[in-house]
């Protein structure tokens, strides 16, 4: 594997740390029961996406590089969905965070990978 994919999957790994850690952050700090559902269902996809990360990481599999495109996609899904908000923060992080994302992903595509 090269340095510039193990780049990549460095960022997707610490991005996916992130939001688990946000996820349980947003559980804690929040009151209602939806907002809390959020922050469990955040925890758990960011979880999700870490496991992918950590795989892709070590054996720098195809499939891992594949599956781990749900991580931009849904990010810019949120902050596009959140355009339609009346806070200007939220879009503005979470496109932000697929912007991040997406140079992980493409920096972690290694021609190489099985």
């Amino acid at each position: 594997m090269s340095a510039t994919s193990r780049l990549g999957w460095w960022v997707l790994l610490v991005l996916s740390g992130l939001l688990a850690i946000n996820g349980v952050g947003l559980y804690l700090v929040v009151d209602t029961h939806v907002e809390r559902t959020i922050g469990v269902l955040l925890t758990a996809f960011a979880a999700l996406a870490l496991a992918v990360a950590l795989e892709g990481l070590r054996h720098g599999t195809r499939w891992a590089w594949q599956t781990s495109w749900l991580l931009p996609v849904s990010l810019a899904a949120i902050g596009l969905h959140s355009l339609r908000g009346d806070r200007a923060d939220i879009p503005t992080w979470y496109l932000g965070l697929a912007a991040v994302a997406l140079v992980g992903q493409l920096l972690a595509n290694d021609r190489s990978a099985s």
